[in-house]
């Protein structure tokens, strides 16, 4: 796509148009889809519910008529033990029946005609059976599961191999059961199991229900299923261990009327059989089902983007067309820009607003050559005004430098060509403070006033100078026709201006605050009224007089400088460090609780104590008095303040000298006049 229709708002218009059109079309099919999708997975889950269903109601049919037939003949025995068990002798159990028995209710199993033990069930195993002798105590028809051993049931979960399910109907005799009569049945994928095995109907696509598995009511598997196509047997067993967690979540419901559960791709139904609470576990592929759905979306959405496709190459080409004339328009401007063609000539002629849109630029083009004209005129006057200034000049557009006289470029060490386009910023030596200067002088002009100022400049081989900043605009009111720049060089003068501040508040000799600038820190801190616990120190020198009249003057002078390093070393960079006159020196510890404060003291008198200054072949030394005072709102001046702590320091002098002695509350009653 040219470069000119990205932005275009015609162009933006109808794509987006488009674009709303199609996504409109895309959901709605989609949409379509999904209700399709939501109806037909519910009617397939109903379906596999009713299968499940009807394959566990005529499992339960089956049952009810073996039980039934095993009572019509129970009412048949006299004599149970010389009742005949035999196939011969009652063919129609024989039919429904593998084996058949009759025991006492000990568990003890009358012979049969061949004197074989009941199919799977050996001697004396009936007496250890909960069915049988819940049968005995009740009097009640049962149907319960044996093992092929006869002995463990199985754990849950597991397939019971062999398993054997027992039909116990009690024989009756005066409302005593007199013996029990049993029907033996091994339960496989054939016979009983027919109906439920079988494959539940196709809804297409290969989507049949398959038959994970037949459960008895704690959960031992009776019967197991086949995968089906395409399902490995490991994902079947997942699938049921999966169903039958969220069954025994639920109670481990036997539910006839069955219960569905949606796990992952798979739909599982469990429907229970009354009587023996048998679950029939089956599932079914929601992949497979849904697949037609997925191709129906897929098929849709090709057609959505090839319709998108069409309509946009045609809506392309069309604006291509029609946005020809703009594309000249543009090459024009950018002509007009570069210089290269006069201002009225080579104007496209078109229609519409593109042509509105060409005339109006062709009028400001005339009006811009007519104003460049006058401008070219102004700074052809300008420039021989500039170059005849003793000062730096410089005219200014916006924030770049568009002339500059040969003092400019001198004071700047640049050639004058080179300043010409520069940003203004690139001149102040402290970037940082580039935006707050430009910011301050374009404030002042917008009131009517020219700024003046005293910055840091830079000069193109990197040294710095100070400089005087005088801006005003050509013509007030109209910031859009430039402002001047005058500058000149005053370092000089700051610099001198600089020492005579610093002298005024500093000792020559120590280079430490001097009394007065001192005592502007502890004004400034007395005012500022602040809360946080504050010592002053005053520190008077011990044994100092006489190194000055042994070894003069200039032995003296080393001591102090040596004093004031110890001082200065000794405490924080925002602390205040001054001398007072003569020996005297005082610190002011701003944010120094008592404790602290005492114990700093207590250094800086080591520090001085430990000062060492080499002369003549001796080593000097001095020692320190040290009075501590902590402000307190009720001195309210620096001066009460400073007395205590002179008070402390005359203590620590007449204790014995080299000592801090702290200002007591009596010592500052007495500071403070009553």
């Amino acid at each position: 796509m040219p470069a000119r229709w990205r932005g275009s708002l015609l162009l933006r218009l109808t794509l987006g148009s488009l674009l709303v059109g199609v996504l409109a079309t895309a959901m709605i099919s989609g949409l379509l889809i999904r209700d399709a999708e939501r109806e037909t997975e519910a009617r397939v889950r109903q379906v596999v519910l009713q299968d499940a269903v009807h394959g566990a109601a005529a499992l339960s049919r089956r049952l009810i008529e073996r039980q039934q037939s095993l009572q019509a003949a129970a009412q048949t025995v006299r004599d149970p033990a010389r009742w005949d068990a035999s196939s011969d002798a009652h063919p129609g159990l024989a039919v429904m029946f593998d084996d058949i028995f009759v025991a006492d209710p000990q568990g003890r199993v009358f012979p049969s005609p061949n004197d074989d033990p009941p199919l799977g069930i050996p001697p004396g195993a009936l007496a250890r059976q909960a069915g049988f002798l819940t049968t005995v105590q009740e009097a009640r028809p049962l149907i319960w599961l044996l093992q092929s051993d006869g002995i463990s049931p199985g754990r849950p979960g597991a397939a019971t191999a062999g398993a054997l399910a027992v039909f116990t109907e009690p024989v009756l005799r005066a409302g005593h059961v007199q013996a029990v009569l049993g029907g033996v049945l091994r339960l496989g994928r054939t016979g009983l199991m027919g109906d439920v095995v079988e494959a539940g109907p196709d809804f297409g696509e290969g989507a049949i229900s398959q038959l994970l598995a037949v459960t008895d009511g704690q959960g031992r598997r009776l019967v197991e299923g086949e995968a089906a196509p395409g399902v490995s047997p490991a994902a079947s067993a997942q699938c049921l261990s999966e169903a039958m967690r969220r069954w025994r979540a639920q109670g481990s419901p036997v539910e006839p009327a069955g219960v569905v559960w949606l796990d992952g791709d798979q739909i599982v139904v469990a429907a229970g059989v009354p009587g023996p609470d048998w679950v029939v576990w089956r599932a079914y592929s929601r992949a497979v089902m849904v697949a037609p759905l997925d191709v129906l979306r897929e098929r849709s959405l090709r057609w959505a983007l090839g319709t998108w496709a069409g309509l946009s190459l045609v809506l392309l080409l069309y604006l291509g067309w029609q946005l020809s004339p703009l594309a000249k328009l543009e090459r024009r401007v950018v002509a007009l820009l570069d210089g290269a063609q006069a201002a009225d000539e080579g104007w496209p002629i078109a229609r519409g607003e593109i042509g509105a849109l060409s005339a109006t630029l062709h009028s400001v083009a005339l009006a811009l050559a007519d104003k460049d004209n006058e401008n070219r005129q102004l700074l052809e006057r300008l420039e021989s005004v500039m170059a005849a200034a003793p000062l730096g000049l410089a005219f200014l557009r916006g924030d770049r430098l568009s002339l500059v006289n040969a003092e400019m470029a001198r004071l700047l060490g640049y050639e004058p060509r080179a300043l010409s386009g520069l940003p203004a910023r690139v001149l102040l030596a402290d970037a940082g403070e580039a935006d707050r200067v430009l910011g301050a002088i374009q404030g002042a002009l917008r009131t009517g006033q020219a700024y003046v100022g005293e910055h840091r400049f830079l000069r193109l081989q990197g040294s710095s100078f100070w400089g005087q900043l005088h801006a005003s605009e050509v013509r007030p009111g109209e910031p859009e026709a430039g402002m001047v720049w005058t500058l000149s060089d005053i370092t000089t003068q700051v610099q001198s201006r600089h020492q005579l501040e610093w002298s005024a508040t500093h000792d020559a000799l120590t280079g430490l605050l001097n009394r007065r600038g001192f005592e502007e820190r502890m004004a400034r801190f007395v005012e500022g009224r602040q809360r946080r616990p504050t010592a002053l120190l005053i520190i008077d020198l011990d044994h100092f007089k006489p190194i000055n009249d042994s070894e003069g003057h200039p032995a003296g002078d080393a001591m102090l400088q040596a004093v004031a390093a110890a001082l200065s070393e000794g405490v924080r960079a925002s602390d205040a460090v001054g001398r007072l006159g003569g020996d005297e020196f005082a610190v002011l510890l701003e944010g120094c609780p008592p404790q602290w404060a005492q114990r700093l003291a207590q250094k800086l008198l080591e520090r001085v104590q430990a000062a060492r200054v080499p002369w003549n072949g001796r080593v000097l030394q001095v020692g320190a008095s040290i009075g501590l005072a902590m402000w307190d709102e009720r001195m309210g001046s620096a001066q009460r303040w400073n007395h205590a702590a002179d008070q402390a320091c005359y203590e620590a002098k007449r204790s014995g000298r080299a000592a801090v002695r702290c200002s007591s509350a009596e010592a500052l009653d007495e500071a403070l006049p009553g």
